[in-house]
């Protein structure tokens, strides 16, 4: 089963309600953010095939090509195929 590119974003409930986590799905043309410390990284994306995510720091124009074989919570990337996403919707 082919696993997809997800991002953790708080939304809030509703107005006025309390953030939640909630999984966004990462799709070509968006852009996400990346909280490192006190630091906020913006990444761009480029494209998404076959499970390979490539994406680029908005500020140094870095690029960064992510697998779905590899640990990508550093750049708040989560790869989970349809079943694993609907077990653990937030």
């Amino acid at each position: 089963m082919i696993k997809r590119p997800y991002c953790l974003v708080n939304r809030p409930i509703c107005a006025g309600g309390l953030p939640v986590n909630c999984w966004q799905l990462i799709e070509k043309g968006d852009a996400f953010l990346n909280k490192r410390g006190d630091k906020v990284f913006v990444y761009g994306v480029k494209s998404v095939e076959n499970e390979t995510l490539v994406i680029v720091d908005e500020k140094t124009n870095e690029k960064y090509t992510l697998t779905s074989d590899h640990d990508c919570r550093n750049f708040n990337v989560y790869w989970k195929s349809d079943d694993e996403f609907e077990r653990n919707k937030s």
